[in-house]
């Protein structure tokens, strides 16, 4: 198996076996392991070597669970090698359909073409991806606190106030972070965690309120 046909025909006219025989691999590689050395016997199914094409190669990447609904097969991606810049355009070529419980990742997978071996196996790399998505409201993502109640904003009540507004959020890109409820278009709020001292005691007021207003949800559902 893997002689040349030119050997085999040789080798029935002589009737007897070379002394070194070639064989050829039947696709280019390049060579990643090398299991004998000259002068050693190989057993009759043993591995001689390990043959890899490196012309094409697979990136996997990471990415977080609630992002992957905005990906699918054939989605534009960039991937970029910090070390020397280089960027290299692709798409999405599969999605793995499970997910790791221990990072909240799904695998994804794009493939480089390296005719010129540029890109070496085991190179890390930064994928960005070009999906399509609709508008949708977002503030910058300093904006989001996160409290015992959970995700809030800080709203302008005008006059040096401020107070709490409670928001659910969605998927966080670029520094920006998707509201999807809890505000509206045109509401101001605050992005800096610089306060003044009369504001700071209003919003205290305004937590002192909001968890109040959460304890008698409590006690209303526990009486039904």
């Amino acid at each position: 198996y893997g002689m040349d046909e030119k050997a085999i025909t040789e080798l029935k006219k002589r009737g007897k076996f070379f002394e070194e025989t070639p064989f050829y691999a039947p696709a280019d590689g390049t060579v990643s392991m090398l299991n004998v050395r000259k002068g050693a016997y190989v057993n009759e199914g043993g591995s001689v070597l390990k043959l890899q094409d490196f012309s094409r190669l697979w990136v996997n990447a990471d990415v977080p669970v609630k992002d992957v609904q905005f990906l699918a097969v054939g989605t534009p991606a960039t991937v970029t090698v910090p070390e020397t810049g280089e960027s290299y355009e692709t798409t999405v070529d599969f999605i793995h359909p499970v997910n790791d419980p221990q990072s909240r990742t799904v695998a994804v997978r794009l493939i480089l073409d390296n005719p010129d071996g540029t890109l070496k196996p085991d190179t890390y790399v930064d994928a960005v991806f070009n999906a399509a998505v609709q508008s949708r409201l977002a503030v910058p993502e300093e904006a989001v606190l996160y409290g015992g109640v959970g995700a809030y904003v800080i709203e302008s009540a005008g006059d040096g106030y401020f107070r709490p507004v409670m928001v659910k959020t969605g998927i966080t890109a670029d520094g920006l972070t998707e509201i999807k409820s809890g505000l509206k278009h045109g509401q101001r709020i605050v992005t800096s965690g610089q306060f003044m001292l009369d504001a700071e005691s209003n919003l205290r007021g305004g937590f002192s309120s909001m968890d109040h207003n959460m304890d008698n949800m409590e006690m209303e559902h526990g009486h039904e």
